[in-house]
């Protein structure tokens, strides 16, 4: 090999040792494989704008092994108010459809929770952010993954990222919506393990559902009720848990 130069439609020319200027993209002096160089000696690299890199081996055959990838420079959590906010950026990108943001709480399945679109080929740094606003999940430890997405549909994952969440008090939130029908959403919070149960009740005193029952990690949580069964009206909802009661109202139009 002698040189190489890429002209304006980026198809990368080697100059060999015959002097003939062989295109990448044409003849059968280039041989593509995507499974790597094993036992080969680079003697060169070449890349054009589209990713894809070439390499001058021992054996005189050069060889496109892929394109560049997504190359992460930094990912990382942020807590501000009540979300967790991801921020990552990225140096280059080569047909980056997007990224699906995945969480998982406590060790649990991964969930897709959002998604972000990529920008497509570009050697410059691009910065991208997702709010996670709903920590009410259930638990305290939450861990997050990208996983990004070629427009031909490959993808690979990042690294994890982690931050653990622990509410500092109990606490029994209102309802929303409220007024609702026919279902609402509670929420609560757990700074520490402990057996816990909420129930609802009539006006008159009377227990008409039991939502949540049982031993609970420390963490934030929420319940729908569902009351499509229940007349119109006033209704108490109450936590117990070991040192700590709590109850709110909430209405029931229809």
């Amino acid at each position: 090999m002698r040189s190489i130069s890429i002209n304006s439609n980026d198809d990368i020319y080697i100059g060999t040792a015959d002097g003939v200027f062989r295109s990448t993209n044409n003849g059968d002096t280039w041989t593509q494989i995507n499974d790597g160089l094993t036992n080969h000696d680079v003697y060169s690299l070449a890349f054009n704008s589209s990713g894809y890199v070439f390499v001058g081996t021992a054996d005189g055959v050069f060889r496109s092994i892929s394109p560049l990838p997504i190359e992460l420079s930094s990912f990382n959590l942020k807590l501000f108010n009540d979300e967790i906010q991801l921020n990552w950026v990225t140096k280059t990108e080569v047909n980056d459809y997007g990224f699906n943001i995945e969480r998982r709480i406590n060790l649990g399945e991964w969930n897709t929770i959002g998604f972000v679109e990529g920008s497509g080929n570009s050697n410059s740094p691009k910065e991208y952010s997702y709010a996670d606003k709903d920590l009410f999940a259930g638990g305290s430890k939450f861990q997050y993954r990208l996983k990004q997405i070629d427009t031909d549909g490959s993808f690979e994952y990042s690294n994890v990222v982690d931050m653990e969440v622990m509410p500092t008090q109990f606490e029994l939130s209102q309802n929303y919506p409220n007024p609702f029908n026919p279902s609402t959403t509670i929420r609560f919070s757990l700074p520490e393990a402990t057996q816990m149960k909420i129930t609802i009740y009539n006006m008159l005193g009377e227990q008409v559902a039991t939502i949540a029952e049982g031993m609970y990690e420390s963490g934030y949580y929420k319940v729908t009720f569902n009351a499509s069964n229940l007349p119109s009206g006033t209704y108490i909802y109450r936590i117990v848990s070991d040192g700590f009661v709590q109850t709110k109202k909430m209405m029931l139009l229809k």
